[in-house]
C-alpha cells in the first residue's frame, strides 16, 4: 500500500504542478539567447509540460471527484498554453 501511495503522489504532483511550473519556464525561455543551452532548456520544458498533459488527460478520462478533475483541466491547459508559448511565438 505504501508504494500505491507513492505512486499516487508522483502522479499528482507530475499531473498539477508540472503544467504551471512548465508555464512558468517558458516565459523565462523568451529571454534565454539561442544557442545549446536553449535547445537543452526548451526539451526539459517540453517533457514537463507533455507529461503534465498525458497526465491530465488521463485524470480527465478517469472516474475522479469532480474537484480534483477541475484542477486536472486547468493544469492542462496551463501546459498546453506552456507549449504554445514555446514553440508558436510569432516572429519579430
Amino acid at each position: 500500500m505504501r508504494s500505491l501511495a507513492v505512486l499516487v503522489s508522483a502522479l499528482l504532483a507530475i499531473a498539477l504542478l508540472g503544467g504551471p511550473l512548465s508555464m512558468f519556464l517558458s516565459a523565462k525561455a523568451i529571454t534565454i539567447s539561442p544557442g545549446s543551452k536553449s535547445t537543452v532548456y526548451k526539451s526539459l520544458i517540453a517533457t514537463l509540460a507533455a507529461l503534465s498533459i498525458l497526465t491530465n488527460a488521463a485524470f480527465l478520462i478517469e472516474h475522479i471527484p469532480a474537484t480534483l478533475r477541475l484542477l486536472s483541466f486547468l493544469a492542462l491547459c496551463t501546459g498546453l498554453i506552456a507549449i504554445k508559448r514555446l514553440f508558436f511565438q510569432k516572429s519579430k
